[in-house]
């Protein structure tokens, strides 16, 4: 629609003719547009997510989505590792492994064949 309009527009406007004091007018603002959009080549993170979030907000909100799903995902992982089973305390408490057995490289093998 908006390619059709401007299509239109630029056929009627090719079509007359314009004085040199217009088109003097249009080279000079047309120079200052190029040396405005010249200084403002700078990135700007903010700018760059509004123009790409603009252009495509389903992936956005799907790249979003999905973010969270694995923040959350890893979340629940990381405390379901961390949890502590406390059978293996009791265990660990009530049997009479000599003391030594904590501190040695054996330890973890003592463990999972008591398991």
């Amino acid at each position: 629609m908006e390619q059709r309009l401007g299509g239109l527009a630029k056929a009627a406007l090719d079509a007359r003719a314009v004085s040199p004091e217009v088109a003097a007018k249009l080279a000079q603002a047309r120079q200052r547009a190029v040396a405005h959009a010249g200084a403002r080549r700078g990135f700007n993170p903010l700018r760059w997510l509004s123009e790409q979030f603009g252009a495509h907000p389903a992936a956005w909100g799907a790249g979003l989505a999905f973010g969270l799903a694995v923040v959350v995902g890893g979340t629940w992982q990381w405390q379901h590792a961390r949890a502590v089973d406390p059978s293996l305390d009791l265990q660990l408490l009530a049997d009479e492994a000599p003391l030594d057995i904590y501190v040695s490289n054996d330890f973890d093998k003592w463990t999972t064949a008591t398991n």
